[in-house]
């Protein structure tokens, strides 16, 4: 795979620059290039993400509820 654009969209150092001397593999021929397609972004999720799509955001809602809980039994002080 032809990673040029990505390094130079990326900014990186001299140091780095140097550095790519020593995993440099050679070129891609123009046949192999256009064989190649973006699929757009990768993705973390899983496919259905329809099912797993409350899960992302219940899990840490009921966190920092879980958390406020606490903070307020235990940090803040006792009225009378």
């Amino acid at each position: 795979m032809d990673t040029t654009e990505s390094f130079e969209d990326v900014g990186h150092s001299t140091d780095a620059r140097e550095m790519m001397a020593d995993y440099y593999l050679g070129e891609l021929s123009e046949e192999d290039k256009k064989h190649t397609k973006d699929k757009g972004p990768k993705t973390w999720a899983y496919d259905n993400s329809n099912q797993s799509s409350w899960k992302s955001w219940l899990v840490p809602v009921g966190l920092a509820c879980l958390a406020s809980i606490i903070y307020r039994m235990y940090a803040l002080p006792q009225s009378s």
